[in-house]
């Protein structure tokens, strides 16, 4: 099997395990009604869920957060790449926006078309 295959099947069973684990992990007070990720190297990341929180008392409100991560250029010389960040929060106080500004290494938002190429070749 090429290496490449190999890293696309450990990348989807990664994904699928992430999900269930999302799944797992709530509190027991909040049910997930709905998750959203979306992910494009080079590009912008969206993270959505939806929850209802204090399910099934008097204190149950439905609750929308997420986030909107955009790269801002290409990597410097120490191999970090700029994001702007935006984090949102819909609840029954209203709609909540944090704005804020960080980095990530090259190597943790994406592999380069260079490696994958020569894994494949």
């Amino acid at each position: 099997m090429p290496l490449a295959y190999r890293l696309l099947f450990l990348l989807s069973a990664f994904f699928i395990l992430n999900v269930v684990l999302q799944h797992l992990t709530v509190n027991a007070d909040t049910k997930v009604l709905h998750t959203l990720s979306f992910n494009q190297p080079g590009y912008s990341t969206r993270h959505e869920v939806i929850t209802l929180e204090n399910a099934g008392t008097a204190d149950e409100e439905l609750v929308v957060r997420g986030n909107w991560t955009v790269e801002l250029g290409p990597p410097n010389k120490e191999g970090l790449i700029f994001l702007a960040i935006t984090e949102y929060t819909a609840d029954k106080n209203g709609y909540h926006v944090h704005y804020r500004i960080g980095t990530v290494p090259l190597l943790e938002t994406r592999l380069s078309g260079s490696l994958l190429m020569s894994a494949a070749g």
